[in-house]
């Protein structure tokens, strides 16, 4: 059949429906890694279950954009947790491309750097001059995973794809 003339075919219906339910899955995942670290286990697979199952969770499952994002959006922050700079610049950016509202990411992004810098200044003054050291390349890292999907985003948004349709 036809919808919007784009041909359809079981086969591309069923890797759309496969992207969207593992952009779910990796959603859930990432969910449950930064709920599990303030919140314990318990509450994190609740939540994790809970995103999965209430009515908008539908949404997950079809073939939308919305599961691919938000697994990739989620999947960002929780590798900025745990100071995975290069890989959030590279996931943060395909979550850019898949839907601009990824641009979001960056201000939280930054936060978490904040954070980790804020945090091992505190360890530094703490006495553990080892932990507490801020070496270049995390710095550098943190840059990236800041620099990178903004980037993205602006020469997506200046290029021909980027343009409003009057």
């Amino acid at each position: 059949f036809v919808v919007f003339g784009a041909p359809r075919d079981a086969a591309t219906v069923t890797a759309a429906v496969a992207v969207s339910l593992a952009g779910a899955l990796l959603a859930a995942l990432s969910l449950f890694s930064i709920l599990s670290r303030d919140e314990g286990a318990p509450d994190a697979k609740r939540a994790a279950w809970f995103m999965l199952v209430f009515p908008s969770g539908f949404f997950l499952a079809q073939v939308y954009t919305e599961g691919l994002f938000l697994g990739l959006a989620l999947a960002a922050m929780a590798l900025a947790r745990k100071g995975r700079w290069t890989t959030t610049a590279l996931v943060a950016s395909l979550a850019v491309l898949t839907r601009a509202a990824g641009v979001a990411l960056v201000p939280a992004i930054a936060v978490a750097a904040a954070r980790t810098l804020a945090r091992e200044r505190a360890q530094a003054k703490a006495g553990d001059a080892v932990r507490g050291r801020i070496d270049l390349a995390k710095l550098a890292g943190m840059a990236e995973a800041i620099l990178v999907p903004l980037a993205v985003f602006l020469a997506w948004k200046f290029s021909f794809l980027g343009e409003v349709m009057a």
